[in-house]
């Protein structure tokens, strides 16, 4: 049996050594961008080793609202019978590919340090929030693909999650399914029309579903303002037509953001964070050892 050493909950750890980091921008560094891209560590220690869930919380590519989307859903995730990490990838004026590429190294990450960290190396889950669950979708999408030369032993490792949560995330860039202002963003980012079009088809994840998806819990709601809910169902239409595994929940009410927080919850959307356990239970995640 595995046993949690040399670690601490609360912690947060570089994912790469400051000289590595791939694709630095120096002129990046805003107060969100200033520490690169690290995880923190929420983990149980009971001296046992559990499986893992990786949480992105979401910013809408800007930010990332870890108050509400981070240490929230990771000590819930704890409640589980779970570790849990929260993942401080990079944001703009990176463009959003970079913050995949931090994605990917954290799953390697935590996989390398598996023994450190009492993790169970098959039982790596993630959980992304609106835009973080568009980058944990991508990184489940294109964890084989190589961004850069290898820098070390961490980047022979799988990014391959074993499951995926994603929570009211943009997972279809249609016109009909992004929001005006994440298109006013990317506009400035890439301002030739005809490139950012072919920008936003490449990475749609609705077009990227692979014929490996891990099994997959969605969950959404129809009233949600900021991200159509038709962002989920184009997405879950290629799941279907790929045959890939996959659970939705899509909830009448409930807005955009909401997390976990009782305050936001709603009747029918309130009941996410139990079938999220139940379906937890049944993919065998929580077993422990």
């Amino acid at each position: 049996m595995s046993t949690i050493i040399n670690s601490k909950a609360n912690e947060t750890y570089p994912l790469w050594e400051e000289r590595q980091i791939p694709f630095f921008n120096q002129a990046a560094l805003n107060d969100e961008n200033r520490d690169g891209a690290t995880i923190t560590s929420y983990l149980l220690e009971d001296g046992k080793a559990h499986g893992a869930v990786l949480v992105f919380p979401g910013g809408g590519y800007v930010k990332r609202v870890v108050h509400k989307e981070g240490e929230p859903i990771a000590k819930f995730i704890n409640s589980l019978g779970l570790h849990a990490f929260v993942v401080n990838y990079r944001v703009h004026p990176y463009p959003p590919e970079i913050s995949v590429i931090d994605g990917k190294r954290a799953v390697k990450y935590i996989r390398h340090h598996a023994g450190k960290f009492g993790v169970i190396k098959d039982k790596i889950g993630l959980i992304g929030f609106s835009a973080g669950g568009s980058v944990a979708c991508h990184v489940t999408e294109f964890h084989d693909v190589a961004d850069y030369a290898p820098f070390d032993a961490i980047d022979q490792e799988s990014a391959r999650p074993d499951c995926g949560a994603f929570c009211y995330a943009p997972l279809s860039f249609k016109e009909d399914n992004i929001a005006s202002t994440d298109y006013n963003r990317m506009r400035e980012m890439i301002p030739d029309e005809r490139v950012l079009r072919q920008y936003l088809e490449k990475y749609s994840c609705d077009n990227n579903i692979r014929e490996d998806m891990p099994p997959l819990f969605l969950w959404h709601t129809v009233d949600d303002e900021r991200v159509p809910v038709t962002a989920t169902i184009d997405f879950i239409k290629q799941l279907k037509q790929k045959n890939q595994s996959f659970e939705c929940h899509l909830f009448p009410e409930g807005g955009h953001g909401a997390g976990i927080e009782a305050s936001r919850m709603v009747p029918g959307m309130s009941e996410w964070p139990k079938l999220y356990h139940k379906w937890l239970e049944r993919i065998g995640m929580l077993n422990g050892e």
